[in-house]
């Protein structure tokens, strides 16, 4: 996704006309140029270019998965990925300033899924390779990682730190903690001392 929302237009970035999609396909350089093309035609400049990996669900086991369904996937959510990060960053690196962000979305019933995680693997590998690579560079970098099916919580949280980032968000792993567990329903006020 690319989005030209600056700071303080949290309202104007729910609305789609505020951002561009790739949707879930074969990425090849060209259509990784043409979709910063499009941004471009339609936003004139752009600001944020958020990198999303959604788990890939296979549910056969890995020696029966086709291996046609392996390159797809390793074409579209790595090779794509890789495309697509490309061509953003030639975009910043012209302007001197942006804002990447790799978001990593996990399925924990999907633990067993051999290909997700060596898609996830890779993903998160081209992440760290690109914070550190770019780490001297004016292009703002963040990773955004979660587990849990809040979706919107999710993205709320990610939208508060590219908002607001402090120095520790920069270029790292931003772990978002679904806070629904066992101890979130208890009160501390109900706790007899």
């Amino acid at each position: 996704m690319i989005t030209n929302a600056q700071k303080g237009e949290e309202n104007e970035r729910e609305n789609d006309e505020q951002c561009v999609y790739q949707p879930v396909g074969r990425i090849t350089p060209l259509s990784a140029r043409t979709l910063v093309l499009k941004a471009l035609n339609t936003f004139d400049s752009f600001s944020h270019a958020l990198i999303v990996l959604s788990p890939f669900d296979a549910s056969e086991p890995p020696h029966e998965v086709p291996s046609a369904s392996i390159e797809e996937n390793i074409d579209t959510q790595l090779k794509g990925c890789l495309y697509i990060v490309k061509e953003v960053l030639v975009y910043f690196m012209r302007q001197g300033r942006g804002s990447l962000s790799f978001v990593s979305l996990t399925d924990p019933g999907l633990e067993n899924n051999v290909i997700d995680s060596m898609i996830h693997g890779g993903f998160i590998s081209l992440a760290d390779s690109i914070f550190s690579f770019y780490r001297n560079e004016s292009v703002d970098m963040f990773g955004f990682e979660s587990d849990s099916t809040k979706y919107e919580e999710f993205s709320e949280y990610i939208w508060k730190i590219l908002e607001n980032p402090g120095k520790q968000n920069f270029r790292r792993w931003n772990r978002f903690a679904d806070r629904s567990g066992l101890f979130q329903s208890i009160s501390l006020s109900n706790i007899k001392r």
